[in-house]
């Protein structure tokens, strides 16, 4: 068996993940169809909406969720080589920047306002995506 080139390796990576993500988006909008049906927002029969103000405001919170979903997990996917990588430029002598896109204060803020103040006490505060999941 012949092995590839690694610049091919990481294509046929990012074509599968490509791949995977929109059998994901077709998967996330059929449940949030079913969603929309089973609050009654929208018509099972018909398909018609019954609250549009309603859908509106189901859909901006469904996509906002899901956004920060996977803006978490591509960062995650991308710091185990990003770590050491950064190792390597240290070591070499070389300055590092790290642009954060996101501190996920909102998030942490969230999280604070839902706790008790025995809770914050003994803090723990879960930031990873698993709530979405």
């Amino acid at each position: 068996m012949t092995s590839l080139p690694d610049d091919q390796v990481l294509q046929l990576r990012a074509i599968k993940s490509e791949r995977c993500a929109a059998s994901d988006r077709n998967t996330c909008a059929r449940s949030s169809e079913s969603a929309l049906e089973a609050t009654r927002i929208v018509d099972t029969d018909s398909g018609e909406t019954l609250n549009s103000g309603a859908k509106s405001a189901a859909l901006s919170v469904f996509e906002g969720t899901k956004q920060r979903f996977f803006a978490q997990l591509l960062l995650s996917m991308k710091l185990p080589s990003l770590l050491p990588a950064i190792d390597t430029a240290l070591a070499d002598g070389n300055a590092v920047v790290v642009q954060l896109v996101s501190t996920a204060e909102a998030m942490l803020n969230r999280r604070l306002a839902d706790l008790s103040d025995a809770e914050r006490e003994a803090l723990e505060i879960d930031l990873s995506p698993r709530e979405y999941v």
